[in-house]
C-alpha cells in the first residue's frame, strides 16, 4: 500500500475527529440536569488514563502508602480528603482493579463517557473545580454508594491537582438517623463542619416506597433535620439530593454499557426494582426545601462496571460499582453545576 495513501487517510480521519467535535462544542452547556437524555459513548483514545487510583480501606492488600497514605478513613464519624493521597473507599470498590491487575492501567469500564443528545458536559478540570469552589466546604452524606460518591470526587481533585480535597467531607448516615460513632447523626455532623454544600442521598437502605414517603413528613427526623439545618445556617446553605447510582439484575461478564434498565424480580437486600420509583418520590419531595438535584440516573445504563463480587448473603454484587467507572460522572456534574453557579 502506498505510504502517501495511509497518510492521506490519516489526514482524512483526523479531519472528520475535529469536525466532529466541532459540533459538540458548539452545544450549549447541560443545565438543570439536561444532560440525563444522552448514552455512554466508547472513547479509544490510546492516550487516555485513569481518572485516579482505587485505595481500598477494606482489604489493603494492593495499596501502596506513596499513593495511598496510612489513614483508614473507616473511623465512623466523617472524614475528608487529601491532597496527598487518594482517598480510602469500601464497598469493594476497588476489587475490580485487583482482580484484573490494572490498578495503574485504564479498563474497558472507564472508557466510557456520558454523552448528552441536546447539550454538552464540561470536560473534567479539577483545578477549575477548586477555583470555582473557592473556600467553600461540600458535605456528603449517605452509606456506602455516597462514599463511593465522595471518595470518587476527592480521589480525582487529587489526580489532577486541583487543591480543594480536603474541604470534601464524608459522613455515614443510613437512615438519616445515627452515624456508626453511636450518636451523631448527619444533621450534628454538618453543625460541626459548617458546610456551604450538603449532599444527601437515600442509598439502598430505605427500602420500600412507604419508606420513601415517610422520609419527607413533617413527623419524620429527615424533615425535621432539613428545617433544622436551614435555621442554624440562616438557608445560607446549598442542599443537593442525589439520585440513586443504579443496580441491576444481572452485571455479570457478559453485561454492556447502554443496556436498557430493567429489573425482573425482588432484591431483598436494596430492593433494586424499586429504584425508579424510589427516584421519581424523592426528585419531587425534595423540591419543597428548594434542593438541587445531582442526577446519576445514566448509571442506570451502566450494568457492565459493578464489582460481581459474591457475597455471603445477597450473592454478586450488582449494587455497588467498580472505581474508577461510571461514578466518575458525579465529579463531572458537581463541576458542571459549579461552573453554572447552581451551586
Amino acid at each position: 500500500i502506498n505510504i502517501y495513501f495511509i497518510f492521506e487517510i490519516i489526514i482524512v480521519i483526523s479531519l472528520i475527529i475535529k469536525f466532529i467535535n466541532s459540533i459538540d462544542n458548539s452545544l450549549e452547556l447541560c443545565k438543570n440536569n439536561e444532560h440525563v437524555d444522552g448514552k455512554w459513548v466508547y472513547i479509544s483514545d490510546p492516550n487516555l488514563k485513569k481518572s485516579f487510583r482505587c485505595c481500598d480501606w477494606e482489604t489493603k492488600d494492593s495499596n501502596d502508602l506513596n499513593e495511598c497514605g496510612e489513614d483508614d478513613y473507616n473511623h465512623g464519624r466523617y472524614y475528608n480528603g487529601s491532597d496527598l493521597y487518594y482517598t480510602h473507599v469500601g464497598a469493594r470498590a476497588c476489587t475490580c482493579d485487583q482482580r484484573d491487575n490494572t490498578i495503574h492501567t485504564i479498563t474497558n469500564r472507564e472508557r466510557y463517557k456520558w454523552k448528552p443528545n441536546k447539550c454538552r458536559l464540561l470536560e473534567w478540570d479539577g483545578k477549575d473545580f477548586c477555583k470555582l469552589l473557592g473556600n467553600r466546604r461540600i458535605l456528603f452524606v449517605g452509606a456506602s454508594t455516597m462514599e463511593q460518591t465522595a471518595s470518587t470526587v476527592m480521589s480525582m481533585i487529587k489526580q489532577s491537582n486541583g487543591g480543594c480535597a480536603k474541604q470534601l467531607y464524608f459522613t455515614i448516615d443510613f437512615h438519616f438517623d445515627i452515624t456508626r460513632d453511636g450518636n451523631i447523626s448527619w444533621h450534628k455532623v454538618a453543625q460541626r463542619l459548617k458546610p456551604d454544600i450538603i449532599i444527601l442521598t437515600a442509598g439502598g437502605h430505605v427500602r420500600s416506597i412507604d419508606a420513601i414517603e415517610k422520609l419527607f413528613e413533617l413527623s419524620n427526623k429527615l424533615h425535621g433535620q432539613i428545617k433544622e439545618i436551614q435555621t442554624i445556617f440562616k438557608n445560607k446553605v446549598t442542599l443537593v439530593w442525589r439520585t440513586n447510582q443504579a443496580g441491576h439484575g444481572d452485571c455479570g461478564p457478559d453485561a454492556k454499557a447502554n443496556t436498557p434498565f430493567q429489573y425482573i424480580g425482588i432484591n431483598k437486600q436494596y430492593h433494586l426494582e424499586l429504584q425508579v420509583d424510589f427516584d421519581k418520590i424523592c426528585i419531587d419531595r425534595v423540591k419543597k426545601y428548594g434542593m438541587k438535584i445531582l442526577d446519576m440516573s445514566p448509571t442506570y445504563l451502566r450494568p457492565d462496571a459493578h464489582p460481581y463480587i459474591h457475597t455471603k448473603d445477597v450473592g454478586p454484587d450488582c449494587f455497588h460499582y467498580c472505581l474508577p467507572g461510571p461514578i466518575d460522572l458525579s465529579a463531572v456534574l458537581l463541576y458542571q453545576m459549579l461552573y453554572n453557579k447552581e451551586l
